[in-house]
């Protein structure tokens, strides 16, 4: 049995690392615990029906209630701190794999821990690049599934996206993160609004200014008057519809983060990281995302 026990960052982080769990889990027909996605999963159709799978069987363990998950996931955290604390990382029941930075990658499905995390223990794991090699996009459809938000949301970003189709030949999603990409290394990717303006407007030259829209979705409250001269709406607002919207548009632009990479991989759509606040978009920089 898999049980993540520490949770890497913020909604679409975990739907990251969770995907190559649940890919792991489909491919070898081993248990996860979903636990780390306990505060969200009464956002997506397939998370409601429980946290606990196992092959392509979703169920309920101890997450019926936002209680009960709560519980468990502290308990998690816990047992996999004390293993680490009291050197009690590998019991004969047991077996505790903390990856120690962001750096450290786990690849799952290599021959050595393939043979490791298919045996009979409970593997409490911790860190952010557990991954496996092509099971993610393998089992595309299960994940895409199990991550489908509720239809409140869809129909909310339906009615934002929609309209724009029928009056425009490309809608561009436009991801502004910005408040915690102030800090996050160093404010590298923490872009001025300038610089999404000048990127929106080359994209809009590339696709034809007059047959582009953009849905701007971000953690802030932005100001569309900003963008004067492009055609520009807001996205829904709610982080779940906001995150559909963008895969719902026909190419996505925005600084490298998880939330604009799951939102290209979920629809299928082409994404231009923003990785240089000085480069200008051309179409081959727009490729679809894996997670």
């Amino acid at each position: 049995m898999l049980i993540p026990s520490e949770k890497p960052g913020q909604l679409a982080n975990r739907i990251a690392i969770l995907s190559h769990f649940i890919a792991f889990s489909l491919e070898y027909n081993v248990t996860v615990l979903c636990h780390i996605f306990d505060e969200y999963c009464d956002f997506f159709e397939g998370a409601q029906k429980g946290l606990k799978i196992k092959g392509k069987k979703i169920s309920h363990f101890m997450d019926s209630t936002t209680f009960k998950r709560r519980i468990l996931m502290f308990l998690f955290t816990k047992i996999s701190r004390f293993m680490r604390k009291h050197h009690l990382s590998d019991l004969p029941f047991a077996k505790n794999i903390h990856l120690k930075n962001d750096e450290e990658r786990f690849l799952m499905n290599d021959s050595q821990n393939l043979a490791l995390l298919t045996s009979k223990k409970l593997f409490f794991l911790s860190g952010w690049l557990f991954r496996t090699e092509g099971l993610v996009k393998k089992h595309r459809d299960f994940i895409i599934e199990y991550f489908k938000p509720l239809e409140i949301y869809r129909d909310s970003a339906k009615n934002v996206i929609l309209p724009l189709k029928n009056k425009f030949k490309a809608v561009v999603g436009i991801h502004i993160r910005r408040g915690d990409y102030k800090n996050f290394l160093g404010g590298k990717y923490f872009y001025e609004l300038e610089t999404y303006k000048n990127a929106m407007k080359h994209i809009a030259e590339t696709f034809g200014s007059d047959s582009t829209a953009f849905v701007v979705c971000s953690n802030e409250d932005i100001n569309i008057d900003f963008f004067s001269g492009l055609n520009v709406v807001k996205g829904p607002g709610h982080f779940v519809a906001d995150l559909h919207s963008l895969s719902l548009c026909d190419y996505i632009a925005g600084p490298p983060s998880t939330f604009s990479m799951w939102a290209s991989f979920y629809g299928n759509k082409p994404l231009w990281q923003i990785d240089n606040a000085k480069q200008n978009p051309i179409i081959e920089l727009f490729k679809v995302s894996e997670i």
